[in-house]
């Protein structure tokens, strides 16, 4: 029985099960190479069908995963858009409605029901296309939990076992049990999605400024190097579990309004902190939950499935707190796994007359291959260096003990979201500081005169501290925001970099890096690599991004200090001065204003203007209103007043002015004041935009900022004087447009040794500023490394080793190390002493575990380190050229592809 299996949702992919056993299974990501594609997988289907090499007549039934369809992500203006029914229940779970809908059995009996009618369209596109193909097989459509649970139990090998899954929603339910015993499946538990522990997990990888449902692990790896204690009672409050109802209880809203709740209260809390209580908390309710399916059903067995489990620490803590035989995780736990999982529950389902046998996964390349002519073909294309080897093995392992970075490509494509070997990035574990040096490998940096925003203004990137907080784009709501940095980057560097120059723009980076761009006449921003601009004609530079936020640090009023009064040291009241007022005369004064001390007692201070000027009726009426006695006198506004004057005289001279900090974070409305303020002191309207000219520096820097928080784009250039006496004159453009236009002849290759720099900021997008052309553009991103091992090495660097060794061999759990691991292999020790290892065997991959053997028999060590061989935010890489493309894009050292090796 020859079956298609489909996802259609989030990460959305197809699978041929033969007789209930997986022959191919390809998500769309991989070959669309939009990572976690949610929709038809049009290329996918075609791809199964034709790597199986079946007729399309041949096959029986197509499986499709999830009863009800829900509109696919799209994407507008950068932002993810999930339609109005989630606002919708984000909305009703503030009411009794809401909760009973969402939050009970019968509730979500009626969401179904709903659900099933809302979206017909959805079946009928997916029927018709498959049906286009040529296929004439039924359709039937499987709940998205018993596929979760069918994809670990039919793939476990085991005929007993007990089948959980978990994730934050499908078909109505977070969590489904089923008790499962010569081949067939019997559903004992589930609970509804308004409970779900997973939703809680992703709103904190939002509110971390990272991207749910495909950033979570970075939230598991931060979590260690926080303090779960300072946040734990926060979590318990919002969300626990109950044993008395065998569920997980939602004490709060959902959706956007629940995160929204939950930002409150963690607002004063580190990112570290936050991450480490969501992670205890996690693992406590989900073992406890655990402890109760086994003890209800006096099964010893688990198999998981479901997002949650692919949280590799929450494994550990259920293999070792549970009191279990054995733990296997299906290793596509997450959504791009119910294609298979749905094709192998209707192959059981429909041998009812028989027992279906489970059958052990042997491996999980389940992808396409390519020959040596093909990969050859596609290096001579791409213009390569490469040499062919007859022991290609041999001689990557000497490379590795050599300290080169080598990224292997070989045989069929790994299934599920780990590179297992042959879509993979391989290193010694040798070095401690892996994790820094390596990255630089796959870093992109700025050159030494580049400027990063931070919270007090501008800095060179070379200057800023490893606590400093940086200006960063929000893709959600295309606002400016503030982040702390995650690391900081730098390294010398030798070799071309990319210039990209014109009158806007300016910006020397080092091959590979991030952009924040769109094309022409795209609707919304993504990330592209320098290399891929150069065959774009025309594309746009995200320039602005205001600040959202309504409050601040602002107050009603503005208050002038005490000061004293002659010899008998009388002092003044403190003056309160209308805030709104106080920034209007300040814009006029740093403008055109100065101070004047004659050493006698006169305290004066001046705002020049013109009578003749426009500009005159604002800035007199303006001094009118201030509390203290002026007169206009040879175009100059004057006060005799000390307590002015001793507030004023910190901007010194006009060559020395400047914008305080504590006015730059005001409310976007009080900003505007004193933007306007300020242009019509010493600026003009030019069309749609200003001009702003000024001979001091840091006031042309602060003006630029202000302009940006407003949502202006601006640019400062420097005029020098003809005569030396006179100082250099700092003109502000400033305009209205939202991005900044490029073409692919300004983008040029320029010879560089020196140190770069960049950071990590959790939003991956950062202002960034040369030549006084500011722009948001891509930051560099730390990347975490896992051990590959031999098999039967293992139990000397992984303590309770060979327990739950068949996990091990998809990387889906961790384990504590032991003391020879940290000696010998301390690179791939986490901070809290874990590690997540794969275990390789002859058997499973003879030229993958031949590399490490090789390795091993050189250096002694049997461990190399593994992490995926993709471009960041990209997907796995599929052909040959998806691999050329990210070996050249990388900069890494050597690409060993088939039975060749190219080095850079």
């Amino acid at each position: 029985m020859i079956i298609l299996g489909i996802a259609i949702q989030h990460d959305s992919g197809a699978a041929i099960v033969k007789d209930g056993k997986i022959i191919v299974a390809v998500n769309e990501e991989r070959l669309c190479r939009n990572k976690l594609f949610w929709g038809l997988p049009k290329l996918s289907i075609k791809e199964v069908i034709r790597i199986a090499g079946i007729d399309v007549l041949d096959i029986d039934y197509v499986a499709v995963s999830n009863i009800a369809h829900g509109r696919p992500v799209t994407v507008t203006g950068g932002k993810k858009e999930f339609g109005g029914m989630r606002n919708m229940l984000s909305v009703l779970s503030k009411s009794p409605i809401g909760k009973l809908i969402t939050g009970t059995n019968v509730g979500i009996s009626f969401y179904r029901f709903l659900f099933k009618r809302m979206m017909p369209q959805r079946r009928k596109e997916l029927m018709d296309y498959v049906n286009s193909l040529g296929v004439a097989a039924p359709f039937e459509f499987i709940d998205h939990h018993d596929a979760h649970n069918a994809s670990a139990y039919f793939t476990s090998g085991w005929d007993s076992a007990l089948a959980i899954s978990l994730d934050a929603m499908g078909d109505g339910y977070c969590s489904k049990i089923s008790v499962c015993k010569n081949g067939k499946m019997k559903t004992i538990h589930k609970i509804p999605f308004f409970h779900s522990p997973g939703y809680y997990y992703s709103y904190v990888t939002e509110l971390m400024g990272y991207k749910a449902d495909k950033h979570e692990g970075k939230v598991t790896g931060l979590a260690a190097h926080g303090d779960p204690e300072k946040t734990l009672d926060i979590f318990r409050k919002r969300v626990s579990y109950s044993k008395s109802k065998f569920s997980f209880v939602n004490h709060g809203k959902w959706g956007m309004l629940e995160k929204d709740l939950l930002g409150q209260k963690l607002k004063n809390h580190s990112r570290e902190d936050i991450a480490a209580g969501i992670q205890k908390h996690f693992e406590d309710m989900i073992t406890e939950y655990v402890k109760d399916a086994i003890k209800k059903t006096g099964m010893n067995k688990l198999v998981l499935s479901g997002g949650v489990f692919a949280n590799v620490k929450v494994n550990q803590a259920v293999r070792e707190g549970c009191g279990i035989k054995d733990i296997f995780i299906h290793p596509h736990m997450g959504d791009g796994g119910v294609g298979a999982g749905a094709a192998l529950f209707l192959w059981a389902k429909l041998l009812s007359k028989q027992v279906p046998k489970t059958k052990r996964l042997d491996n999980v390349y389940f992808g396409p291959e390519f020959t040596d002519e093909e990969i050859e073909k596609e290096l001579k294309k791409n213009k390569v260096s490469y040499k062919k080897y007859n022991n290609v093995e041999k001689e990557i392992a000497k490379l590795l003990a050599d300290g080169k970075v080598v990224a292997r490509f070989n045989g069929r494509m790994e299934y599920g979201p780990r590179a297992l070997g042959n879509r993979s990035i391989l290193y010694q574990p040798t070095d401690p500081s892996v994790n820094d040096w390596l990255n630089k490998k796959l870093h992109r940096c700025y050159d030494k005169e580049t400027e990063i925003l931070t919270k007090s203004g501008w800095k060179f990137m070379k200057d800023i501290s490893p606590d400093e907080v940086v200006a960063t784009l929000n893709k959600e709501n295309n606002c400016l925001e503030y982040q702390k940095i995650q690391s900081k980057t730098s390294y010398k560097f030798k070799g071309n970099m990319h210039s990209i120059k014109n009158n806007r723009i300016n910006l020397l980076v080092t091959p590979g890096h991030n952009f924040w761009v769109k094309r022409k006449h795209s609707n919304y921003f993504e990330f592209k690599k320098i290399e891929e601009l150069h065959g774009i004609k025309t594309y746009h530079y995200q320039k602005v991004g205001g600040v959202h936020w309504k409050s601040g640090k602002s107050n009603k009023c503005f208050i002038l200090s005490r000061v004293k009064h002659g010899n008998k040291i009388k002092k003044t009241d403190e003056i309160r001065i209308p805030i709104k007022l106080w920034l209007e005369f300040l814009g006029y004064y740093l403008s055109e204003g100065w101070v004047y001390n004659d050493g006698h007692g006169h305290y004066k201070v001046c705002v020049a203007q013109l009578k003749n000027s426009k500009n005159y009726e604002p800035i007199k009426n303006c001094v009118k209103k201030i509390p203290f006695n002026s007169f206009y006198d040879k175009n100059t506004f004057t006060f005799y007043n000390k307590q002015l004057y001793t507030y004023l005289k910190r901007f010194g001279k006009a060559k020395n002015k400047f914008i305080p900090l504590e006015f730059l974070e005001m409310p976007k409305c009080k900003l505007r004041i004193l933007f306007d303020a300020l242009i019509r002191g010493d600026g003009n309207i030019r069309g749609s935009g200003y001009r702003y000219a000024t001979i001091s520096k840091q006031l042309a820097d602060d003006m630029q900022i202000l302009a940006t928080k407003l949502g202006f784009s601006a640019r400062i250039s420097v005029q020098k004087p003809k005569k030396k006496e006179h100082n250099d004159l700092y003109m502000v453009r400033i305009g209205r447009s939202s991005v900044s236009t490029v073409r692919s002849y300004q983008i040029t290759k320029e010879t560089y040794n020196g140190p770069v720099y960049c950071v990590t900021v959790p939003n991956h997008i950062i202002l960034v500023r040369r030549g006084g052309k500011s722009v948001f553009c891509g930051n560099t991103e730390f990347m975490p490394f896992a051990p590959v091992i031999l098999e039967e090495r293992a139990k000397d660097y992984f303590k309770k080793y060979p327990d739950s060794s068949y996990a091990a061999e998809f990387m889906t759990i961790t384990y504590d190390v032991t003391d020879r691991c940290k000696k010998e292999a301390p690179a791939v020790v986490h901070v809290d002493g874990t590690a997540r290892p794969q275990t390789t065997s002859e058997k499973i991959n003879p030229s993958y575990y031949k590399i490490v053997k090789e390795y091993d028999k050189i250096t002694g060590t049997p461990i190399v380190i593994n992490t995926s061989f993709n471009m960041h935010e990209e997907p796995i890489v599929c052909t040959p050229y998806d691999a050329i493309r990210a070996f050249k894009l990388g900069h890494l050292d050597v690409l060993a592809i088939g039975n060749f090796i190219a080095k850079n």
